[in-house]
């Protein structure tokens, strides 16, 4: 994960890297390319609990968990010098796993034609721009758009999840 885009803009995970950055180096211990590991297997938990329609409450606890380790898997690679591309293309590939699951999940779920419409080209834009964004990072730096999300994803990523939700299912959002 990278560090926040635009330090003059408001960003929840702006203090969340900090917090890390001034935690003593005992947590070197830690390896980042295994967190980040680790994360696949909770993102694809997290798919099968929105699949099979589980607790909303839960569902939103391991997404803020797992957004939370895809913070500290960077940051834990710049604090202790461990950053690698192995662990860059580990990360950026995680996230697009996450994203385009989760948008597929919600194309299955959908029953509402249009909702069923959005979900299926929200998924081939986000294959689009997870593959642009395997070959040239720097993409995210470029899009203004990126900017926000990208700099909360603490609050984006559950809130985005929600919505999902929301839009698949209303009646059990």
């Amino acid at each position: 994960m990278p560090e926040v885009i635009n330090k003059n803009n408001f960003s929840f995970d702006y203090y969340i890297y900090e917090y890390i950055k001034d935690l003593p180096k005992k947590i070197c211990f830690l390896e980042p390319n295994n967190i980040t590991i680790f994360n696949y297997f909770i993102t694809f938990f997290i798919i099968y609990l929105i699949y099979n329609d589980k607790s909303l409450f839960i569902i939103v606890l391991f997404v803020l968990f797992r957004t939370f380790l895809d913070i500290l898997d960077g940051s834990i690679a710049r604090k202790c010098n461990k950053g690698t591309k192995l662990g860059t293309k580990l990360d950026i590939f995680g996230d697009g796993l996450f994203l385009n699951l989760l948008l597929y999940t919600f194309y299955l779920k959908s029953t509402n034609k249009n909702i069923k419409l959005l979900f299926l080209l929200l998924f081939i834009y986000g294959l689009l721009m997870s593959i642009n964004l395997c070959f040239n990072y720097d993409y995210l730096y470029e899009n203004n758009f990126m900017e926000f999300f990208h700099d909360n994803t603490i609050i984006s990523v559950p809130f985005s999840v929600l919505l999902g939700i929301y839009l698949i299912n209303p009646k059990n959002a």
